[in-house]
């Protein structure tokens, strides 16, 4: 995290409280919108603000059956800081933009006194509870967002083992794609064009398969001895219900889990601060950023593993991901033309960074995450970046696919060869060609 980064996230607590001007807000909100790291870390703030402004509120409804407690704690506070008296917290707690801050100190105090105002007692938990019950687990269904690939909704289907599901339903709404595992193989499949590429080889043992049981073990028991990494704390309120959050800290992150005091099952996920994006995204497509929520031992939908029906097989994995928007549409011209059109158009939004046709063109930045985005722009704004796109050589054919040679000047005189791959697609009555990767490297996966 770069220091930039590092004072906006000191002054978001004052932004969600209402207490910055409309200068140092505009320059927040701009800063924001272009960077996904400080953005969690505002939609993490927000949710607490809401959380204590809830809680905040419930205290306040049983303050005349616990006025002396409150009195009594707050008092206590007063004469410690030797800066505020009750009539003072009064005034604050009627103050819309000093809500968060009242409701914190007030939970502070309460709790001191008694953990009844909660209407609960947090039973005495353990990681080994965790680890325990999720052994058990029969299905999971949860949604959040990975760092290669935005956001998920998943199904797994258990066995006894909670790393290798007998079947998974992983569904990429960015890019309208489902890959299911189960006993059968493993297919793609496209909801918005019906396109499935089907294999018979069994995945469910691979490494980008979501390894439930070891998730939470691994986050929290990987930095267990370390002094401060990792903490329990009582509770937290999450949709009106208390749960045991578990706090994971480490030089290079800090992430939380919520769980269930009762079934000690943990039921949500979430990175507050992540200082090497772009490792984690390029450690694996699927690397879980936040799990918005988890439900368990429900029945999957009927024929959710199974090969969609009616849906039309395709020869690649990759052709599952083109859709009728996608690509150039080549009506028109011909093969060699429309391959020299494509090429020119992405090496022009690659020099201008423009990602809506870079996502259109070359489905390798269909696949780019956010934080790529924005690593890619800031190499830009310092000079470091794409000067020019050079068609260097003829267009020629090999097979189903088409080449093109190109040369990549960047700015500090550096340069890269690349050979386009392009390939062509009938839909909705229109052919266009999807620039799939290149000669060097391979198709997208």
């Amino acid at each position: 995290m770069d220091n930039h980064c590092k004072n906006i996230q000191d002054q978001l607590a004052g932004y969600i409280l209402g207490i910055l001007d409309a200068e140092d807000c505009e320059k927040i909100d701009e800063h924001v919108n272009r960077c996904p790291q400080c953005r969690q870390y505002k939609r993490v703030l927000e949710d607490e603000n809401r959380v204590l402004l809830q809680f905040g509120e419930e205290i306040k409804e049983t303050l005349t059956v616990r006025q002396d407690k409150v009195i009594e704690a707050l008092n206590t506070l007063a004469r410690i800081s030797h800066k505020r008296n009750f009539s003072q917290w009064r005034r604050i707690i009627g103050s819309r933009k000093m809500k968060l801050t009242a409701a914190a100190v007030i939970i502070v105090a309460v709790m001191a006194v008694s953990v009844s105002v909660l209407d609960m007692a947090t039973p005495a938990y353990a990681v080994e509870q965790t680890i325990d019950a999720i052994k058990k687990v029969k299905t999971v269904h949860m949604a959040g967002e990975f760092y290669g690939r935005g956001e998920f909704e998943c199904w797994l289907r258990f066995a006894g083992d909670p790393d290798v599901p007998t079947h998974m339903w992983l569904f990429l709404p960015r890019i309208h794609l489902a890959k299911i595992c189960s006993p059968d193989g493993l297919f793609h499949f496209n909801k918005r064009t019906n396109y499935v590429f089907f294999t018979v080889s069994d995945h469910r043992g691979r490494t980008w398969v979501l390894k439930f049981g070891s998730f939470f073990k691994d986050t929290v028991q990987g930095t267990i001895g370390v002094a401060g990494a990792s903490r329990i704390d009582s509770v937290d309120i999450y949709n009106e219900k208390a749960f045991i959050v578990v706090h994971v800290t480490t030089p290079e992150r800090e992430q939380k889990f919520l769980v269930d005091p009762e079934t000690k099952l943990p039921i949500r996920f979430s990175t507050i601060r992540e200082d090497a994006p772009k490792e984690m995204a390029m450690r694996s497509a699927f690397t879980v950023k936040n799990i918005e929520w988890i439900r368990y031992n429900q029945e999957p939908p009927g024929g959710i593993f199974d090969m969609p029906a009616h849906a039309k097989i395709v020869q690649d994995g990759f052709d599952c991901w083109v859709d009728p928007d996608a690509g150039l549409t080549a009506d028109g011209m011909t093969r060699q033309q429309a391959c020299l059109a494509i090429v020119k158009q992405t090496g022009q939004a690659l020099i201008d960074l423009d990602i809506d046709t870079l996502c259109k063109l070359d489905l390798f930045f269909l696949a780019c995450p956010p934080e790529i985005w924005e690593q890619l722009r800031q190499m830009k704004e310092s000079g470091q970046w794409v000067d020019a796109y050079v068609v260097a050589g003829d267009v020629y054919e090999e097979g189903d696919f088409w080449y093109v040679p190109c040369e990549i000047h960047m700015s500090d005189g550096k340069s890269e060869f690349q050979t386009a791959m392009i390939k062509f697609y009938e839909m909705e009555g229109k052919t266009i060609c999807v620039i799939v990767g290149s000669k060097e490297k391979g198709v997208v996966d």
